[in-house]
């Protein structure tokens, strides 16, 4: 069995994605700021789909974490912009 990558690329990879994670866990953004560019140093073919995959359940976490500190009407004025433009995004 091959790796898909050599191990000094797979073990950078983790410890990128481990420290954008904690940022964006802490600070409240960042993962992808990090991330992305970090790793499309290292090997392009990785980006963005993978920090897509993670950021999507990092986000839901933390934002259920922090459910007591939402506010609800500003949320709600965003995804009434956020859902039809992503929807657009993916019919383009």
């Amino acid at each position: 069995m091959t790796l898909p990558a050599e191990p000094l690329a797979l073990a950078l990879g983790f410890i990128i994605t481990f420290v954008a994670a904690l940022l964006q866990s802490t600070v409240g953004f960042g993962f992808g700021i990090v991330c992305v560019p970090l790793l499309s140093l290292i090997d392009p073919g990785v980006v963005p789909v993978p920090q897509i995959m993670l950021g999507i359940p990092l986000t839901f976490s933390t934002a259920w974490r922090e459910r007591h500190a939402i506010e609800k009407k500003p949320v709600a004025w965003l995804l009434l912009g956020r859902v039809p433009g992503a929807i657009t995004a993916l019919w383009i």
